[in-house]
């Protein structure tokens, strides 16, 4: 069973292609454990090493800096990653010509801004920098930043992978860039400060993009697939159903991001405080990597699913699989989020805890929220998912205006709860009425509910052996109604015959 377990779901020789959807989900996402543990785990340390380094105070100009960046890349892509996800996808195998034409106006239209932005980013960056710091120092941070912004092309590079479904070369390229920057980071950072930290992540990113690149390349050949840009005013049509409704949500996005960590600078208590803020959000930083990467690998499948039967069994496996994901990472989180930040943190960050327990919460919110959008996304219901997640904004800009001058960085994070519940409320309304489902599961709801109360009681537990203790049995009970939920509405399909204890019974 192992054997077979494992030369279905690691061996990059055999043809994926005939495979059920199934296993080319599970496939794709055992790759991307990999990527998660080696790479995204190696990104997860160099963040925690910066907060380390840098402490509080610089370690916030590094998290408005980044905010910064975001805000003006948020255009760069033009929302891309999307269209290559879902339609190279569905045709490289089958209309090469189409793919290059996708290839094409992909990487012409999202290069282009990407140079005009990285322009006009640093033309602008002065009139940025002193709005906060009239240091020359700060305004070389805040220029040096654009090395942060390859992470634009390098993610419409990663979703090319994905939609060719190279997931294990997705999982070098994670790797890669794991390992070089946790190795940039400890031998610069220490010497350098903030500059090495940005370099570092910058640098890292850099040597990940070189291998996708040649990757890529190398796929072209494999399926016989030449980029033109003669021809791709034909898929001009992407532009308007993926890209403009993807970029839209990145308009309100990177603005709201930046502006709600600049009122929690100016009126919340300073750089100190956007300091714990983005300290949590290092720790959390794991979690929204996983996240991303499984959708990355969602997306692409079913939208290669042959028929719509085989799409609705896989959202339906989908967001049981994002939810479990979303619910086993609150407990870990909240159940130990006070001791996670003077353990991993450092003492500077000891107050950090109940900040830490939101935002998990926040982001297993966001997880879960995520398998929904990418319900839409298939459905090619892509305009309803972007205005879904652009009503999140100015929600979160609304609360934060309330919340951060009052409470500092925990109104921040309360205010980014806020959102996260409108979001999700709004996107599985719209994905209810796309599925024609009826009433949500009680026990899940139940069990969310139960999980989320009973991780805070577990965080007031002082004596360690026996929080732990309490965790475990925690887990436990999870797990069991999860695989009791999986049986019940049949959402593990062929993988459960390969597993005896999973087996329905006769």
């Amino acid at each position: 069973m192992l054997r077979t377990l494992v030369k279905r779901i690691f061996s990059t020789n055999e043809d994926w292609a005939s495979m059920p959807a199934g296993w080319r989900l599970l496939r794709g996402m055992s790759w991307l454990m990999v990527g998660i543990v080696l790479g995204r785990l190696s990104m997860w340390l160099c963040r925690i090493a910066a907060a380390r380094i840098l402490g509080a105070a610089v370690l916030g100009e590094f998290g408005l800096i980044e905010s910064t960046v975001n805000m003006f890349m948020g255009y760069a892509g033009l929302g891309m990653s999307l269209a290559v996800s879902k339609n190279l996808a569905e045709c490289f195998r089958a209309d090469t010509q189409r793919a290059g034409r996708i290839i094409g106006i992909v990487s012409f239209f999202s290069g282009s801004a990407f140079v005009l932005l990285l322009i006009g980013f640093w033309f602008s960056s002065k009139s940025l920098a002193l709005g906060f710091s009239d240091s020359a120092e700060f305004l070389a941070s805040l220029r040096m930043g654009t090395l942060l912004a390859l992470m634009v092309p390098s993610g419409i590079a990663a979703a090319m992978l994905s939609s060719f479904q190279a997931f294990h070369h997705v999982a070098i390229s994670t790797t890669i860039q794991g390992f070089a920057s946790l190795f940039l980071m400890l031998a610069l950072a220490p010497v350098l400060g903030l500059h090495g930290v940005i370099f570092a992540f910058g640098g890292g990113t850099l040597v990940m993009l070189v291998y996708q690149v040649l990757t890529i390349r190398g796929l072209c050949r494999k399926y016989q697939i030449r980029i033109k840009f003669d021809k791709m005013r034909q898929e001009f049509p992407l532009l308007w159903r993926y890209g403009i409704p993807s970029m839209l949500s990145g308009i309100l996005a990177g603005p709201v991001e930046w502006g709600t960590r600049a009122i929690l600078v100016k009126y919340g208590g300073g750089m100190k405080e956007l300091g714990l803020y983005v300290g949590v959000f290092s720790l959390s930083s794991i979690l929204i990597a996983a996240s991303a990467l499984l959708q990355s690998v969602s997306i692409p499948v079913l939208s290669s699913s042959i028929n719509f039967a085989e799409k609705e069994k896989g959202i339906h496996r989908t967001i049981f699989l994002f939810w479990s994901v979303s619910i086993f990472s609150v407990i870990l989180l909240v159940s130990f989020s006070n001791r996670l930040v003077n353990f991993v943190l450092g003492p500077e960050f000891s107050q950090a805890g109940l900040i830490l327990a939101i935002v998990a919460i926040a982001i297993g919110i966001r997880v879960f929220f995520t398998s929904f959008g990418i319900s839409l996304i298939v459905l090619d219901r892509v305009w309803q998912m972007s205005l879904n997640t652009m009503t999140g904004a100015p929600f979160f800009l609304a609360a934060a205006i309330f919340m951060a001058p009052r409470w500092g960085a925990k109104g921040l994070a309360l205010s980014y709860l806020f959102s996260s519940v409108v979001i999700l409320c709004l996107l599985y309304r719209t994905s209810a009425r796309a599925m024609a489902w009826g009433n949500p599961s009680k026990t899940g709801i139940a069990l969310t509910i139960m999980v989320i109360i009973s991780s805070w009681f577990i965080n007031t537990i002082n004596v360690l052996w026996l929080s732990v203790s309490v965790t475990f049995l925690l887990l436990g009970v999870t797990a069991t109604v999860l695989i009791w939920l999986a049986r019940k509405f049949d959402l593990l399909g062929e993988v459960a015959s390969k597993i005896p204890f999973l087996l329905k019974p006769r």
